[in-house]
């Protein structure tokens, strides 16, 4: 699971309290402190392994490359791109641990995380978001990664277009919806 996080330090806590009671121990979880003025800190324990790294890039909106060096130190078969305000359930977890396909997408509620980790505020049902997907690690390196070049936002819907050329080309496997 690759999280990165910009000042964001009482989402970052209540996403690690959360996260902390849902991931199982095979799987791992990198979070990137992309340039945060007061950099991220986390001591709590946790079932599985996890790393927090640094970009100590000074540009704004690196989210790009704050991904791709944690797919790079990721060391599963999957990686798990979300965004820090966006929430991973068992279900979704369960999803990608049994998932053989090359990318999945994620229908998506609106809820919130209160300050002991837990969902709370349930809302409606909403369509699969680009920012949280879970991608086959070789497909996410053939298709580039996310380029170093662009920073900014909508850089995850060109991911989403380097795949469908995978696809076209008969590479991949189509895009999975999975269960929130």
């Amino acid at each position: 699971i690759i999280i990165s996080v910009l000042d964001s330090h009482e989402i970052f806590r209540r996403q690690m309290r959360h996260l902390s009671e849902i991931i199982p121990g095979d799987f791992e979880l990198i979070v990137v402190d992309d340039g945060s003025d007061s950099p991220l800190v986390y001591d709590g324990p946790l079932g599985f392994p996890f790393q927090l790294i640094y970009t100590n890039d000074k540009r704004p909106w690196t989210n790009d490359l704050a991904r791709n060096l944690a797919s790079r130190r990721a060391r599963g078969e999957y990686l798990l791109m979300t965004d820090i305000d966006h929430i991973l359930t068992s279900k979704a977890i369960e999803n990608v641990a049994s998932f053989k396909g090359d990318m999945l997408m994620f229908a998506r509620r609106v809820a919130e995380l209160n300050e002991h980790g837990r969902i709370c505020n349930i809302g409606r049902q909403l369509a699969p978001h680009v920012n949280t997907f879970a991608v086959r690690k070789s497909v996410f390196e053939e298709i580039g990664g996310y380029g170093s070049h662009y920073l900014g936002y909508g850089s995850d819907r060109v991911i989403r277009q380097k795949y469908k050329t995978l696809l076209a080309r008969g590479l991949v496997k189509p895009v999975q919806l999975g269960a929130t």
